[in-house]
């Protein structure tokens, strides 16, 4: 498939006014209970709420072997392992499905992270709440080993978060 048409496969799911968020999960294997679950769930889920039925549960089948091939210790991206990152990409039309929809994506999360280590890939971290910004755990999930260092770096050259967006280390 030409690049250009693999780039725009998911346009139609992107259009504009529509509600939408991603959640994701990672997982080094699969257990076939948890995805018989999770499809379960999305099958209730859309049955119940028709106005998010365009949502969906997409699995990266992405080799990571090169990236894996790097010392986690290297770079500020600490998840390097081989891993499946499982989208939970949540569509739906109006305000009022917007808990009932976010509440449905964490649940398929929580299922899948039964089977995973709780790692977080950063583009997919949910900062769509203000704690997100000062919890812990969250951001030690997503950068690992590394984070102690990532916050002694941002003490040192960024000491009033003048640069902040998405999984931000607070000094």
């Amino acid at each position: 498939m030409p690049y250009p048409k693999l780039n725009m496969l998911l346009d139609e799911s992107s259009n504009y006014g529509i509600r939408k968020a991603v959640l994701s999960a990672q997982v080094d294997h699969f257990n076939i209970s948890s995805v018989r679950e999770a499809y379960d769930s999305f099958v209730n889920f859309t049955n119940e709420h028709p106005e998010a039925t365009y949502s969906f549960i997409a699995i990266d089948l992405i080799d990571g072997k090169k990236i894996a091939s790097i010392p986690s210790d290297s770079t500020a991206f600490h998840p390097r392992k081989q891993f499946y990152n499982i989208a939970i990409i949540q569509r739906w039309n109006t305000k009022h499905y917007d808990k009932i929809v976010y509440n449905w994506g964490k649940n398929v999360q929580s299922i899948f992270n039964k089977d995973g280590d709780k790692s977080l890939y950063v583009n997919f971290m949910d900062t769509t709440t203000e704690h997100v910004y000062k919890n812990e755990e969250m951001l030690k999930n997503v950068w690992g080993k590394n984070y102690e260092k990532l916050k002694e770096l941002k003490r040192k050259y960024d000491p009033n978060v003048l640069f902040r967006k998405g999984a931000v280390i607070f000094p």
